[in-house]
């Protein structure tokens, strides 16, 4: 029973520890996304991550909108979050790329071309939420 014992603390030690060095909230994910979310027929898509070390991502890949609203609230105290709309294929990946200054806000517009797929990608230490609309 005491190695049982020693070895449950160790687990409870190692997800502890995991969560102080790399803390995640899982409505973003650390691969990229698989999943497509259509804005026209499934509407907005809201979104809200934490990481201390690791790039986030958007759950889904987002299509069938030429103009969109995206929407992000920064609450990290003292670092800016540096976010990027990310075209799912390409020559030049990046279509946009926007610092959200610590404890601040941003809403920007975005012309995409409808057929393609897009994700949102999150640069740690972040702790944000938003949301991606069809204009």
């Amino acid at each position: 029973m005491g190695n049982l014992r020693r070895i449950t603390l160790l687990l409870l030690v190692i997800v502890f520890a995991t969560n102080i060095f790399n803390s995640i909230t899982v409505e973003a994910a650390i691969s990229k996304p698989t999943k497509t979310w259509d804005l026209t027929e499934e509407g907005q898509y809201k979104f809200s991550g934490k990481a201390s070390g690791s790039m986030l991502y958007t759950n889904y890949k987002f299509t069938n909108a030429s103009k969109v609203r995206i929407h992000v609230n920064n609450t990290h105290k003292t670092k800016d979050l540096e976010v990027k709309v990310v075209k799912d294929s390409g020559l030049f990946p990046t279509q946009k790329k926007v610092k959200v200054p610590s404890n601040g806000k941003t809403t920007f517009d975005i012309s995409l071309t409808k057929a393609d797929k897009y994700f949102i990608s999150f640069k740690a230490p972040s702790n944000f939420s938003g949301y991606i609309r069809k204009q």
